[in-house]
């Protein structure tokens, strides 16, 4: 069983930094109607959506991860094939690595960027989560048909 301090762990790096964001657009809404509607706010608003949907999907991949090592556990100890269990389980373990990572790089403040520039970065950022995003949903439908048929 993984330590359960580790586990809460990215939950709290996620919780903080959901509530920078939601500091950092309603801080960008504040100033006026026009930049209420500027790229860079609806972008912002549409990373911290994004990286809302994705953090919901990461507790259930967890379980999936832990299931099918279960699963790994119990077949080889059959002397079964674990091929495809075993990758389904590095895929999900792969997908949290990377959405945590993302977490870790993305630049909440823009310091130093020109308005453009700043939505040229959140444009690659929402870019970006939305490809780890479809990866962790791809990795979950891969793991629930492995976890049906066993």
């Amino acid at each position: 069983m993984k330590n359960p301090i580790l586990f809460l762990l990215p939950f709290a790096a996620a919780a903080v930094l959901l509530s920078a964001v939601s500091c950092h657009s309603g801080n960008a809404s504040s100033e006026s109607s026009d930049s209420a509607k500027s790229p860079v706010t609806q972008l912002s608003g549409e990373i911290e959506s994004l990286h809302e949907k994705t953090m919901n999907k990461i507790a259930p991949m967890r379980r999936m991860e832990d299931s099918l090592h279960a699963h790994i556990i119990r077949i080889a100890a059959q002397k079964g094939d674990t091929t495809q269990l075993t990758a389904a389980a590095a895929r999900l373990n792969s997908c949290d690595t990377t959405m945590f990572g993302w977490m870790g790089r993305y630049d909440m403040q823009l310091e130093g960027k020109t308005d453009s520039g700043k939505a040229q970065y959140l444009r690659g950022q929402v870019a970006e989560l939305t490809r780890i995003d479809q990866s962790i949903d791809s990795a979950i439908a891969e793991a629930k048909g492995l976890l049906g048929n066993q």
